[in-house]
């Protein structure tokens, strides 16, 4: 992926148009064409920004996150809404496309005047900056903070951005941190006079994760909770996310493996689940700092076989393995499978779904079901991303026809076990796919 130049205003037009083009042409069918519908008419209504991606996350749920952003891409009021704009970008920079996310940040903070309208130039800045960090640039992320500052200096968020760049050294790797809505998920949580919040961990499209303390145990623990309901004119949609975040803790206590994330708790009155901490990170942020080593690939290797096969095993598949959703611990076994958040039962696993450049060849052409080998190909392409960092991995993978064929992107000069492995994941034949 390319970061995106910082010189100036950006092509929003080209911005919006690919990112309609990379939605599948085939509409999706069943429910989630009520959802796509609702959506639509939302935006024809000029519904709120929070009504508008509260069916966004919704639609995003039901695995059809890139549909949900291009019927907001392609209405024709959402170049002129640059609160639209603003929420489109914050759902790209979660991991969705962060280089198209801070594309149309960038263009809304360049085009908004700070004299009139200083509420969007601030958010498109500091959504800018948190861009900036997710794609490495640090230097641009210091230029949108003070971007913040030069017309309020006491800007809090913006203060503590550039302490955080200056306090880990221009060399350190800084964690993004997307914290719009993260005070008031914290001001409400009572953690059923036992769990504490310490400090955020960061926040997904659907919810914020915290660092947090078991006072009985003594125990550091991680509290993930969805966030509050803001659609307030469709309570429907509310309840249905709420739904699939309580179906993501019971798939959960089904599975016993060190290789997936551990629960330990469900708060439904909070939204909330506790979960293991795993205290190093993802397999994102550990990419960005370098490369793995041979032994650490062939760790990971085995933890995502271990780990779907526990998945599998619980009746279910896992429908979005990427690097942001496997985690690492600093004691052994360090890599661990996490977020089930689109895991179904494999009898009812039948939309496609998840990041678009880990999609298997017979999901992204409408041709297959999700399935123990669509697991089997995201795991394989995170394991090659694994292998060419830091280089990116071919732009072909983030194209909705993706590559041709998958294997031809693998180095010859792997490890012959890891290369081997790798191209067996990859096979463009699903019952060809060999762990």
């Amino acid at each position: 992926m390319t970061v995106p130049s910082a010189s100036g205003p950006v092509a929003l037009e080209g911005i919006l148009a690919a990112l309609v083009a990379a939605a599948s042409a085939a509409e999706p069918a069943g429910d989630v064409t009520e959802l796509v519908a609702d959506l639509r008419d939302a935006l024809d209504r000029g519904a709120s920004e929070d009504a508008i991606f509260e069916r966004v996350r919704l639609l995003d749920g039901a695995g059809h996150a890139r549909r949900a952003v291009a019927v907001v891409a392609g209405h024709p009021d959402t170049p002129r809404r640059p609160d639209l704009l603003l929420g489109l970008a914050g759902f790209l920079l979660d991991a969705i496309d962060p280089a198209a996310g801070l594309s149309v940040a960038e263009h809304v903070g360049a085009t908004a005047d700070p004299s009139t309208a200083f509420d969007a130039y601030r958010r498109a800045h500091l959504l800018a900056a948190e861009g900036r960090l997710a794609l490495g640039d640090r230097p641009g992320a210091r230029r949108a903070y003070e971007a913040v500052l030069a017309y309020d200096l006491d800007d809090a968020r913006a203060m503590a951005g550039l302490a955080r760049l200056s306090r880990d050294g221009d060399d350190a790797p800084v964690v993004p941190l997307h914290v719009e809505g993260i005070d008031a998920v914290y001001a409400t949580f009572a953690g059923a006079g036992r769990y504490r919040l310490v400090r955020p961990l960061g926040r997904g499209r659907h919810a914020i994760v915290y660092l947090a303390e078991d006072t009985r145990l003594g125990r550091t623990l991680a509290v993930k909770r969805l966030l509050p309901p803001r659609a307030v004119s469709d309570p429907g949609a509310a309840r249905r996310l709420a739904r699939r975040f309580v179906e993501e803790a019971a798939t959960l206590d089904r599975i016993r493996s060190p290789h997936v994330v551990r629960l330990y708790d469900v708060l439904p009155d909070e939204r909330a689940v506790v979960l293991e901490y795993c205290d190093a990170g993802s397999l994102r942020e550990r990419l960005r700092e370098g490369p793995l080593s041979s032994d650490e690939l062939a760790e990971l290797a085995v933890a995502l076989r271990r780990g779907l096969e526990a998945i599998f095993a619980a009746g279910v598949v896992h429908r979005d393995i990427k690097p942001a959703n496997v985690l690492l611990r600093s004691r052994e076994p360090r890599f661990v499978v996490a977020d089930l958040g689109l895991a179904v039962p494999r009898e009812h696993a039948t939309d496609r779904f998840g990041a678009l450049r880990y999609l298997a060849p017979e999901l992204r052409h409408g041709h297959g079901r999700p399935s123990r080998a669509t697991d089997a190909y995201a795991a394989g392409v995170v394991l090659l991303e694994a292998a060419l960092a830091p280089d990116r991995l071919p732009a072909a993978f983030d194209d909705p026809a993706g590559p041709a064929d998958a294997r031809a992107h693998v180095p010859e000069d792997l490890p012959k076990d890891l290369r081997t492995q790798i191209l067996g994941m990859l096979d463009p034949a699903p019952h060809g796919r060999l762990w």
